[in-house]
């Protein structure tokens, strides 16, 4: 049981590290795409201006409740 709890949170904490490189990804386009040449160069070339980040509550991947103890 506890090696299956150390699984699940080690896959957890992989989503949390994924996600956060992903938001770090997006900000950086972001500011790239928004700079001169690359706002002229990428809006003539339909790329898009800029990525939404991802608006879900990190908050929720939360082990206890995921696996309640007891």
């Amino acid at each position: 049981m506890q090696q299956t709890m150390r699984g699940l949170e080690e896959a957890v904490n992989e989503i949390r590290t994924a996600l956060d490189d992903w938001q770090v990804s997006i900000r950086d386009y972001n500011t790239f795409r928004s700079q001169w040449p690359q706002s002229f160069v990428g809006g003539a070339l339909n790329f898009p201006a800029s990525y939404d980040y991802y608006k879900a509550e990190k908050a929720r991947l939360n082990m206890d409740e995921l696996m309640p103890r007891g």
